[in-house]
């Protein structure tokens, strides 16, 4: 009676392990899959830039004459560093 009380215990012991496992996997993915829309959004619009900018939020590269849109650092074209202070 002592013997299978034990066994029986022991296998209820590895269930709930093997579940607490399986219940913290899935969190973890929702959590990734959460992290990871986060950052295509972020990437569809980087810094809040618009689409389509205004003449007044441009800024032109001094390596290559092409036009960026103002917040950016480095151009997109040559990938120089963009002077915040020329504007067009």
């Amino acid at each position: 009676m002592n013997e299978n009380f034990l066994t029986a215990l022991v296998v209820i012991l590895v269930l709930i392990l093997i579940c607490r496992e399986l219940t913290c996997w899935y969190l973890k993915q929702n959590e990734i899959v959460g992290l990871l829309k986060s950052i295509d959004s972020s990437l569809k619009n980087p810094a809040g830039i618009e689409n389509n900018p205004s003449p007044q939020n441009l800024i032109k590269c001094g390596g290559c004459g092409k036009e960026n849109i103002k917040g950016l650092t480095h151009c997109v074209s040559c990938g120089g560093t963009l002077n915040q202070f020329i504007f067009k």
